[in-house]
């Protein structure tokens, strides 16, 4: 019995890692009025409803003042927030802010607003400097205001892409901590108190991952206030080269390493320079090996994409690759994306989307944003026809013949569509026989006047969908008033 008590005293002293800290400190005090707490209320458009907002949602997070009335908190805080307050401590009303700049890319975002004046501005290195095994220490404040401590032991860094975006960074794994599950980016320091960078969503006690003051100071400049430029994405993808004969036919040695190019976008650094079928050996100045890995001299073997993300638009970056048995040099045309060009774009801030409803039929375009209403997993989630088209065409962009794909999304029940109201989750290849550019191109079609009657060729489906827009239209005000629609369509551009 004696035994167990200690046992649990024990389990229960390990349980209990987390402090207030002591405010005799000028350290901690320093710490107290840099760190702030972050409530937010937000509210995101529906992409499967795309004429309605989900229902408001409250959640909090932490961020630190960087400069006069400038807070840094994470973008996955105060993304499509209505409302964001920030308390320093325990006062009763708390200080409203803004969102001055925000960088989805490194899931960063830059807060302004009339913050207390004693707030003290926190110093941001200009690199996390990383030693594996080497203890963290991490603050973020309660919702009354209290200064909280707890630890952690950096673990590993890792590369990894944020925000559904294309941009790869380095983030540094955590293990063994008392970082709470809730209050996403927290601060972490370093032994000697040092800022060593943000906590990217929530914690527990086995690992936690953080953004590094290296990608914080490539989004923004705090003396300004403003964001920095865009940062350069790779307009390809890798694969390992691992085949012995495929290496030999190819003329690489085993100590050459290099990775295959697979795929090559419709857009980004090096797009309009490489194929298919090019092997990469270096990129700026680094080796790669057949992984697409290369020896950073502080964190390791790392995959080389994020080497892009350090790089701005307007810099340099060579690569040597062999195309046909031959080497050569390039220097990379670097650039980043534009959205707006992807044949189904990405939509990394969520913005509303465009729709097109004709009696009870709804026509959205595909976008990557609409899929994730079947979650993070939509691949195994999500209707087969429309992961089939992302899979084949995630990388175009858009040309003269097709602006985007469209999906009949769903059929309102109503007495004039009974029995079609199963056709949702398809693409619509064809309109009266001749390719579908876009959403626009559909309305067109049927807006046409004195049209009959409109052939739709669904994928998949061998029997066509035949649909009468005067019919359709003469139930438009039924479906509204029934489904509580205020406006039948939206168009963006």
């Amino acid at each position: 019995m004696k035994k167990l008590l200690l046992s649990l005293l024990f389990l229960a002293f390990l349980a209990m890692p987390a402090l207030a800290v002591d405010a005799g400190s000028d350290d901690d005090n320093k710490l107290d009025l840099s760190i702030v707490r972050i409530s937010t209320t937000f509210q995101t458009p529906s992409f499967y409803y795309p004429w309605r907002w989900n229902a408001a949602k409250t959640k909090s997070g932490q961020g630190i003042v960087v400069g006069k009335n400038l807070v840094l908190t994470l973008a996955s805080n105060v993304n499509n927030a209505t409302s964001i307050e920030m308390l320093l401590g325990s006062e009763p009303v708390p200080a409203q802010l803004k969102v001055k700049v925000m960088n989805i890319e490194s899931n960063l975002a830059l807060l302004e607003g009339e913050i207390p004046v004693e707030c003290v501005p926190m110093e941001i290195p200009g690199t996390s400097v990383y030693k594996r095994n080497s203890p963290l220490k991490l603050f973020w404040k309660t919702a009354t205001g209290q200064l909280i401590e707890g630890s952690a032991v950096l673990d590993r860094a890792d590369t990894r892409t944020l925000s559904h975006t294309w941009q790869s960074h380095i983030v540094l794994q955590a293990i063994r901590s008392s970082h709470p599950n809730t209050g996403f980016g927290v601060p972490v320091f370093d032994a000697e108190g040092v800022f060593f960078g943000l906590s990217l969503g929530g914690g527990n006690e086995y690992e936690f991952s953080i953004i590094t003051c290296d990608t914080i100071g490539k989004a923004f400049d705090f003396n300004s206030g403003t964001a920095k430029g865009d940062t350069a994405l790779p307009g390809f993808a890798t694969e390992p080269l691992l085949q012995v004969f495929y290496r030999d036919k190819l003329g690489l040695s085993q100590d050459d390493g290099g990775c295959l190019v697979s795929r090559v976008f419709g857009q980004g650094s090096g797009a309009s320079q490489l194929a298919q079928g090019d092997v990469i050996l270096e990129i700026s100045g680094h080796s790669i090996d057949a992984r697409g890995r290369y020896a950073h001299p502080a964190y390791g073997l790392l995959f080389f994409h994020h080497l892009f993300s350090g790089h701005f638009v307007d810099d340099k970056m060579s690569a040597v690759i062999v195309r046909d048995g031959h080497r050569m040099q390039l220097d990379l045309d670097l650039s980043s994306y534009d959205d707006s060009r992807w044949l189904i774009p990405k939509n990394p801030g969520f913005d509303e989307s465009e729709y097109f409803i004709r009696g009870g039929f709804v026509f959205i375009p595909l976008t990557l944003t609409y899929l994730l209403e079947w979650g993070a997993d939509f691949y195994n989630k999500a209707p087969l026809p429309l992961v089939s088209v992302e899979k084949k065409h995630s990388t175009d962009t858009i040309d003269s013949q097709i602006e985007g794909f469209v999906v009949l999304s769903g059929v309102m029940p109503h007495p004039s569509n009974i029995a079609l109201q199963q056709m949702g989750g398809r693409v619509i290849q064809r309109i009266n026989g001749e390719p579908l550019r876009g959403l626009r191109h559909l309305k067109e079609v049927f807006d046409t006047p004195g049209a009959d009657v409109v052939k739709l060729d669904l994928s998949p489906g061998r029997t066509p969908l035949w649909l009468c827009p005067e019919t359709l239209r003469a139930v438009d005000g039924d479906i509204q008033r029934i489904y509580g629609i205020s406006k039948l369509e939206r168009f963006l551009r």
